[in-house]
């Protein structure tokens, strides 16, 4: 829903918390085995898209980290733990860092992880229902 603001003078987005799609790891997870792991997925809801806003990744190995949309690899990150073990990446609400589509599977995959490495991440974004146009 837009509402006019009098101090910018523009219409703005009223966002609310049921808007807001997150899709997160439980805490600091370790993998039984290694190679290819899966910390957290979801599904879009079919009558919705996602923006993504924001992306963090916490780890305490060197990593390969992806956000991963049906197969396909969207935003792959690589953590270099001995430098900064958080990486986060923010866009803005009018410029988001990666569009989900409606019904998609979400994954946030670490693509080499350890046994020995402890990972967590989330996604945040927000939800913006489709419209369909009809014809009269």
């Amino acid at each position: 829903m837009e509402k006019y603001d009098p101090v910018s003078g523009e219409w703005v987005t009223d966002i609310r918390s049921s808007d807001i799609y997150h899709l997160a790891s439980t805490g600091g997870t370790t993998p039984s085995s290694s190679g290819e792991f899966v910390i957290a997925s979801g599904t879009v809801s079919s009558s919705e898209e996602v923006y993504v806003t924001s992306v963090h990744i916490s780890a305490t190995s060197d990593t390969a980290f992806a956000v991963v949309v049906g197969s396909s690899t969207k935003l792959p990150i690589y953590v270099d733990a001995s430098v900064n073990p958080n990486v986060t990446i923010n866009g803005g609400k009018d410029e988001p860092i990666l569009k989900i589509d409606a019904g998609s599977t979400v994954k946030l995959v670490v693509a080499n992880a350890t046994t020995s490495g402890t990972y967590s991440a989330f996604l945040s974004g927000i939800k913006v229902p489709i419209v369909s146009k009809i014809n009269l």
